[in-house]
């Protein structure tokens, strides 16, 4: 949870909280959260850009992954988000391969 405390000057809605929840099984890892974030909470230079483009907005990102061995493992991470103010929506998917060596 985040409250700007000297948001007052600018207006309302100066909080920003999310939530999740994160599981592993094995190799497998998965894992949710939910994201409020108000116009007036953050700057916007400190915002998730993958989340959302603008400040203001609701949303979810889910994340799974596999461990194929311990140098090699791939996932995917999808974000969607609405925005409060027009109502906009942004879905994007990230494909990750990681390779340790």
């Amino acid at each position: 949870h985040v409250s700007n405390s000297n948001a007052d000057a600018v207006g309302d809605d100066d909080n920003a909280w999310g939530i999740g929840l994160k599981a592993k099984l094995a190799d497998f890892k998965l894992s949710y959260e939910y994201r409020d974030l108000g116009i007036n909470a953050v700057n916007d230079s400190f915002d998730d850009s993958d989340f959302t483009k603008v400040s203001d907005a609701k949303g979810s990102i889910i994340k799974v992954g596999y461990d194929i061995d311990k140098d090699f493992s791939v996932g995917a991470t999808y974000y969607t988000s609405e925005s409060n103010v027009d109502h906009s929506e942004l879905d994007l998917l990230h494909l990750d391969v990681k390779v340790k060596f």
